[in-house]
């Protein structure tokens, strides 16, 4: 079960083996994270934004690093409250790329091996992608899923 404050929408979708995954949100209340499910190189991984009141962002346990002291972690706000942001998250063979409203924010040269999931987000489908929050309140205005190379496959 996921610890208090937790909350989780996982999507009946294994991604294919390198896509896009487009997601338009917004912050409506609290100062915590908005996490990204995803999957690369055949590893569940997160991507943690705004955790730790609002400072920090990056990928999750990267080397047994959470977000907060890894190489891709970042300190620039980008979800203020009310503002509609457009974070575009780009998995490939080799590498996993971070846009936020056109910005820059991570580019990491992917070595699989050195991921894994954060127990606290755990999933029941662990090649499906999901969203989630936690002691924060989002809407996601959209999401689109687009393949790169490979096919996405509906799950169970």
């Amino acid at each position: 079960g996921a610890p208090s404050g937790v909350a989780r929408f996982q999507f009946p979708i294994a991604p294919p083996e390198e896509y896009d995954l487009r997601i338009v949100v917004e912050r409506k209340s609290g100062v915590n994270d908005f996490y990204v499910g995803l999957v690369g190189g055949g590893v569940p991984f997160g991507l943690l934004l705004e955790g730790w009141n609002s400072t920090t962002s990056g990928l999750e346990w990267i080397d047994g690093r959470r977000a907060d002291r890894n190489e891709t972690t970042f300190r620039t706000p980008i979800l203020p409250r009310d503002r509609v942001v457009t974070l575009v998250c780009a998995v490939r063979k080799t590498r996993v790329t971070l846009t936020a409203d056109g910005q820059k924010r991570i580019d990491w040269a992917a070595d699989w091996r050195k991921l894994r999931q954060d127990a606290e987000w755990n999933v029941p489908q662990k090649d499906a992608l999901f969203l989630g929050a936690y002691e924060s309140a989002f809407v996601i205005h959209q999401v689109t899923l687009t393949p790169v190379t490979g096919r996405p496959r509906r799950l169970k």
